[in-house]
């Protein structure tokens, strides 16, 4: 019996499941990509700065034997399994739209377990290769690429409008997302160093120092609808809104949008870009804030807390 150049025996400690099926083989080799989607952006009279953001979807790639016939060195949990039934299995996670896990677990020979992996992923493509010197074995190259879930996001408007026949009609600001991502302890780590101030906010929500952020990750009680809570302060009163309320109303009680609105910073050390994406919704708007509130500012990247900013009309 022989083993294949770039195939590991399994026994040694590295199992490969896709989904609930175990590789009878373990790649001899695991390439994972993890991507930053900063952009870089050129300024007036500054040079250029980058905006860092989170993190991009991971790009997964091995190439794997699948055997026809039954090695001593191959694991199969429920009795020998022809290659057949492998690229049905690859071709069922392929077709079915559907994302699964992928899941490495890894330990010495001594049976001392070391990092894993455990990430969900969809399948984007595999490669089936059939080569003389191999026999009748099969090689495949899988490529698997990170999947986050998502969802639609409604929104309500909470506050006090005049409508047009002088009555008061309340409204609330609220966000649901019906497909909130659990946020990993990996991801908390990361963001503790790129982003403290999010973590802070984080903190403070839960009632906690910023420390035990990372024991809530591992405990699944960080989502992504909480960051975006913490981040966005929709409920916050110091922030306002302009509100349409009904499209026959009179052109006399419409909002103003010519008049100049005030916003008070509601974060510590936000910047101008992430304020410009708030009230605007573009945060390429920053330098008409910027020319707007020279006196208040005198960083844009470290807008202290509380910082009363005109906000111009567009």
């Amino acid at each position: 019996m022989f083993l294949r150049k770039g195939c590991t025996n399994s026994m040694a400690g590295y199992f490969f499941y896709l989904d609930k099926c175990l590789l009878p083989i373990a790649p001899g080799k695991l390439q994972i990509s993890i991507k930053n989607e900063n952009r870089t952006i050129k300024l007036i009279n500054e040079g250029q700065v980058n905006l860092l953001k989170m993190a991009g979807l991971t790009d997964i790639e091995f190439e794997c034997t699948i055997p026809q016939v039954e090695y001593p060195f191959a694991v199969y949990p429920s009795g020998f399994r022809s290659a057949g039934y492998y690229l049905e299995y690859f071709e069922k996670l392929k077709t079915r739209q559907k994302p699964f896990q992928f899941i490495v677990t890894r330990m010495m020979p001594d049976g001392t377990p070391l990092f894993g992996t455990n990430i969900k992923v969809s399948m984007e493509d595999y490669r089936i290769t059939e080569d003389a010197e191999d026999g009748f074995d099969l090689s495949v190259k899988v490529k698997l690429k990170q999947y986050r879930g998502y969802g639609t996001k409604s929104v309500s408007v909470k506050g006090a409008v005049t409508s047009s026949s002088g009555q008061n009609i309340s409204v609330n600001t609220a966000y649901e997302n019906e497909n909130s991502k659990v946020i990993s302890r990996n991801e908390i780590n990361t963001m503790i160093e790129e982003n403290a101030a999010t973590v802070k906010a984080i903190a403070d929500y839960f009632g906690v120092p910023m420390s035990q952020t990372r024991d809530l990750a591992s405990q699944g009680k960080i989502t992504s609808d909480i960051i975006n809570k913490v981040t966005n302060n929709a409920v916050d009163s110091d922030v306002m809104y302009t509100v349409n309320v009904e499209q026959t109303r009179s052109q006399e009680s419409a909002p103003d949008t010519g008049k100049i609105r005030y916003y008070k910073v509601h974060r510590e050390n936000d910047t101008l870009f992430n304020i410009a994406k708030e009230v605007y919704g573009d945060g390429s708007k920053y330098s008409l804030l910027g020319a707007s509130n020279k006196d208040a500012i005198i960083d844009p990247f470290n807008i202290e807390q509380g910082t009363v900013l005109k906000i111009p009309a567009v």
